[in-house]
């Protein structure tokens, strides 16, 4: 069974609430396009509009999400990955 996606799996994921708060601020702007969801619910892909396109992916499978986002910051999660979730 997939891990559900809610407020509890941002904050247990997010290293940093700041980066919370600025992956709400993505989202609010309308930085997110292309949106999709496989048909089974474990993995999630979009683009964000940040200084540059990135593109990422959150696989939520197994126990822990594996996620992915195209920007410089390492390890995840980012704000872009944040703002998704």
């Amino acid at each position: 069974m997939p891990l559900e996606v809610n407020e509890a799996l941002v904050k247990a994921v997010a290293i940093k609430e700041k980066t919370i708060e600025d992956g709400r601020s993505l989202s609010r702007k309308g930085a997110y396009k292309n949106t999709c969801k496989s048909a089974d619910g474990t993995l999630l892909w979009c683009e964000c509009q940040g200084s540059t396109l990135y593109k990422l992916s959150v696989d939520v499978a197994g126990e822990k999400p594996l996620m992915r986002c195209t920007c410089p910051v390492k390890p995840p999660p980012c704000k872009h990955i944040l703002g998704m979730l």
